[in-house]
């Protein structure tokens, strides 16, 4: 079997997806994974399976779907955090001022960044 894609919500579940049944606060992912496997989802991961289950489908039930998500994601996507550079600027005062100075620096110097403070964050271009 091979995994296409990874979804935790059914109704983006295709052929071929790995779907995470994952707790919330209003509604349970488990409710939904007759929906997933019903839309082609070929594995599960969930806390308890369910009272049925298709015998073409891999279910995988762990401690906590959340906790395995991000570790299951990066394996899968090859680890894209891995390439990034991440610079931390701590302290009392200039933080925002001493961080919006760093990414000019990297900017000016051919280098894609971007930015996060405390009001705003920056994608490379597109400010909120």
């Amino acid at each position: 079997m091979t995994i296409g894609s990874l979804v935790y919500d059914s109704r983006e579940a295709e052929p071929g997806s790995l779907f995470f049944a994952l707790p919330g606060i209003h509604v349970d992912g488990h409710r939904f994974i007759e929906q997933a496997v019903a839309s082609g989802a070929s594995a599960v991961i969930c806390t308890h399976l369910p009272e049925r289950t298709d015998p073409e489908v891999v279910y995988i039930r762990v401690e906590n779907s959340r906790t395995v998500m991000s570790p299951i994601a990066a394996r899968f996507y090859d680890d894209p955090s891995a390439e990034l550079v991440i610079i931390g600027v701590t302290g009392t005062d200039g933080k925002s001022s001493t961080s919006y100075f760093i990414q000019q620096l990297l900017q000016h110097g051919g280098k894609k960044c971007g930015l996060l403070t405390t009001v705003q964050f920056d994608l490379g271009g597109e400010v909120r």
